[in-house]
């Protein structure tokens, strides 16, 4: 059973806590952190703000876990800036034999209907790193868990794109 859990940014203490949402109508998404055992429903119609348990979280700090984990064993959440290798055949030109070119797909961590992506993404082949020339972009590509690795987040790294694309 996919376990269901967010993970957010503490708008006191800068620290990133896991646990339950709460979204209240009156603002901050909030979480409820893990092992809390009180009474969720009660919770939910009083927001009591300032207990140990309850976390007030910065604005788009937010995401849900999204059931998968990369390469190392990290969760991989909604928000998660991700590179994802590749390799790939490529048809030989004039008769050549085809030969195979690698790189990377790096993007942020979204949840569709068709399961956990990257959009926007960025494909960085071996060729294009080699030669300084840059990169191309598409987007909604399904991630492979075991050739990712969680690179950032988009809350910390806000300009990430501008870092990676460099």
């Amino acid at each position: 059973m996919k376990q269901i859990l967010f993970r957010g940014v503490d708008a006191e203490t800068r620290e990133i806590t896991y646990g339950s949402l709460l979204r209240p109508a009156v603002g901050r998404d909030i979480i409820v952190k893990e092992g809390w055992s009180g009474n969720r429903k009660k919770m939910e119609n009083d927001v009591v703000l300032g207990h140990e348990e309850i976390v007030r979280c910065l604005p788009g700090s937010v995401g849900q876990f999204t059931g998968a984990r990369d390469r190392s064993g990290n969760r991989i959440f909604e928000g998660d800036i991700v590179r994802m290798s590749f390799r790939k055949e490529v048809e030989g030109e004039n008769g050549e034999s085809p030969s195979f070119e690698s790189g990377d797909f790096v993007g942020a961590v979204v949840m569709t209907g068709r399961g956990v992506q990257l959009n926007p993404v960025y494909v960085i082949t071996e060729r294009e790193r080699k030669s300084g020339c840059g990169y191309s972009a598409t987007s909604y590509k399904t991630i492979t868990a075991r050739r990712s690795q969680v690179i950032g987040n988009v809350f910390w790294t806000p300009d990430w794109k501008k870092k990676l694309l460099k």
